[in-house]
């Protein structure tokens, strides 16, 4: 017995003794025999011990008590190697080769997908904490509250008839509400009950209630009952609008009437609808039990025959569901119907000829070959004892099946006739010898197409030699008929004969301005013109520029150079900037900046418009020489009233005529 049904009759065992029953575990085990019955039958009682079977799980063991000895692999996979499912309330998983399942743990309440949950049982009822909230467990196994209850809440119903802690009277009797929402009626007063206790007598005008019959104490000291109010008596007065305990509904929130007789919203309005206090509509077609009715809506929350634009087949109709949900026909396919829509390329049962095969059409609209005649003809019918173009022999005659299927003999043969329908010679000269066999070997008496063969192995000259080059790229090649055929003649897109990859034309090289071009052998492709011209375009480097080369001087404008156009098509001459000194070119020094090492210090000026040069500070344009010394006209330095060379200036004078020749 495998591990799984053993187990199975230990969980029925103690079933029938008053535990939990687990169903629908399967046998798992492949390599045990499958025809082993189960004893389901109620085990006896044994006093003592029960004997250990290893296969029920240990709830001690870190897995459940699950066998975590290493499998033996038995064949192909019935399950995959570590993946757990659900048998009843038994948790099981897929051993490490695939093999079969292993229990894992027997759920306390539930199990779900792959994994013990829930905290009630499906179905069970209770009283929630506050004693007047009912409470349903779900099927996922988790608690929802229900509408409270006007009185008392028990065993997960409304009960009761009062609520707990209040008094009253009945006639002269005194009751109390117990906390089970029952009245425990008191001793009977010997004159007056009021409000739940015995007085002596009530005074002129006071008012109660006994249960539904208010009551007003008269100039005897007695309560005189009045007419019993339709809802509610409260203080000795009718009151309310409704009966405790009775439900309604307000648009689609419920209602129910409270202790006072007043109307109680529930906390929230129903998703669907409100039907006399009870929230309606469905979520999942298992709700839905009317089998006319098997479909849930759930935009409207109702049950309905079908979803609006949905479609179904009925018999070759395609019907559409309405926005009443109701099935109308929309289309008759003109062939099958199939999953709501047109199919299918003929009506079944249909018969027709394909070439030679009879075909009918299946129940799903398609042609399916059902013999394969000699002749096919109408409506897939066979005829024919053979098949049309086909040849025999009947003895020395040779015969073709006609168009009919049927057999038409020809001449008969003067040699004899063998094969598929070929007379055959048997010679000695030409003479007795025709087409298509017209020479006689004489060696072997046979009529042959030719007696000397050629390169090709028939007869007749050659129109070139075997394997000889032929056109311009071909060779010439037998041919299964004994031809010789120029093969392999298709130049390459250049006129060559070597493959060429590559389009004649294509853009290429690094700059994108080369072309592709045939090379000079016509059996590759090259790239040609892969170069920018002085404007940085694809176009040829001679072109005429419109006043000269870019980059160089033009004087149409001041320090002028010519530039590309803005299309590069051509060179415009454009305006510089002059330096310090007038010119265009850049100067090494800027003018006036410091230079040299004389004693009063040296400058940089200007040398004609493109060049400077480094001069003493006397030299320049200044009226005061260095060491605060006055300068002459000629911008030398003066000591009293005479030149002199060895003033301090001296060191940065160039030469003697810069001193005025002194």
């Amino acid at each position: 017995m495998s591990r799984a049904v053993r187990a199975l009759a230990v969980v029925i065992g103690v079933a029938t003794s008053g535990c939990q029953l687990i169903v629908g575990i399967e046998q798992t085990n492949p390599s045990e025999d499958a025809s082993i019955a189960v004893d389901t039958s109620t085990p006896s009682v044994d006093s003592g011990a029960p004997e250990q079977d290893s296969t029920v799980p240990d709830s001690s063991m870190p897995d459940g008590g699950a066998d975590t000895s290493t499998p033996v692999d038995t064949g192909p996979k019935l399950c995959e190697p570590a993946t757990r499912r659900c048998a009843g309330t038994l948790l099981q998983q897929c051993n490490a080769v695939g093999s079969g399942w292993a229990d894992v743990e027997v759920c306390k309440v539930l199990c779900l997908g792959s994994a013990c949950s829930g905290s009630c049982t499906p179905g069970a009822t209770q009283c929630k904490a506050d004693g007047k909230t009912p409470q349903k467990c779900d099927s996922a196994g988790t608690w929802l509250d229900e509408a409270p209850c006007t009185y008392v809440c028990q065993s997960g119903a409304c009960g009761g008839e009062c609520t707990p802690g209040t008094k009253g009277c009945e006639g002269t009797t005194p009751w109390t509400c117990d906390a089970s929402g029952k009245r425990t009626l008191g001793t009977a007063c010997a004159s007056v009950c009021a409000e739940g206790a015995c007085v002596d007598k009530c005074t002129l005008g006071a008012k109660q209630c006994n249960g539904l019959v208010p009551e007003t104490c008269d100039a005897s000291g007695t309560y005189i009952p009045g007419t019993a109010c339709p809802f509610v008596c409260s203080a000795g007065v009718c009151a309310g609008e409704c009966t405790p305990g009775s439900k309604q509904c307000s648009g689609k929130t419920p209602q129910t009437c409270d202790a006072t007789g007043k109307w109680v919203s529930a906390a929230s309005p129903c998703e669907f609808s409100c039907d006399a206090g009870t929230c309606a509509g469905c979520k999942a077609e298992t709700e839905c039990t009317n089998p006319s009715l098997p479909i849930c809506d759930r935009t409207s929350g109702k049950c309905v025959v079908c979803l609006a634009g949905t479609t179904q087949c009925s018999g070759r109709s395609v019907q559409e569901c309405t926005a009443s949900a109701t099935w109308v026909d929309k289309t008759l396919c003109p062939f099958v119907c199939s999953g709501g829509a047109c199919a299918g390329a003929c009506v079944p049962g249909a018969k027709r000829c394909s070439g030679r095969e009879s075909q009918t059409c299946s129940a799903g609209g398609a042609w399916t070959t059902t013999a394969t005649c000699n002749v096919c003809s109408g409506e897939g019918v066979c005829s024919g004892v053979c098949v049309p173009g086909a040849k025999q022999c009947s003895g020395s005659i040779p015969q073709t099946c006609d168009a009919t299927g049927n057999w038409t003999s020809g001449t008969a043969c003067a040699f004899g006739c063998t094969g598929a329908g070929v007379c055959t010679t048997t010679c000695s000269s030409n003479a007795q010898c025709s087409a298509p066999t017209p020479e006689c070997d004489t060696s072997t008496g046979k009529c042959t197409d030719c007696v000397a063969k050629n390169a090709c192995g028939g007869c007749g000259a050659l129109p070139g030699t075997k394997d000889a080059a032929c056109g311009t790229c071909g060779t010439w090649r037998c041919q299964a008929d004994k031809s010789l055929k120029c093969e392999g003649d298709t130049p390459n897109i250049c006129g060559g004969c070597m493959p060429i990859t590559g389009s004649i034309g294509t853009k290429c090289g690094a700059t994108g301005c080369g072309t592709m071009q045939c090379a000079a052998d016509k059996n590759a492709l090259v790239c040609v013109g892969d170069a920018l011209n002085e404007c940085g375009v694809c176009q040829p480097s001679a072109i005429k520029w419109t006043g000269g080369s870019p980059g160089t001087a033009c004087t149409s404008a001041t320090c002028g150079t010519w530039k590309c156009n803005a299309g590069n098509n051509g060179t415009t001459c454009v305006a510089g900037t002059q330096n310090a000194c007038g010119g265009c070119k850049p100067l090494s020094y800027a003018p006036g900046t410091s230079c040299g090492t004389a004693q009063c210090g040296s400058k940089y000026y200007c040398s004609g418009t493109d060049a400077v040069v480094c001069r003493s500070n006397c030299y320049g344009t200044s009226t005061v020489c260095c060491n605060a010394k006055t300068c002459n006209t000629k911008n030398f330095c003066i000591t009293s009233s005479t030149y002199s060379c060895k003033s301090s200036c001296f060191n940065a004078c160039e030469t003697s005529a810069d001193c005025g020749g002194l």
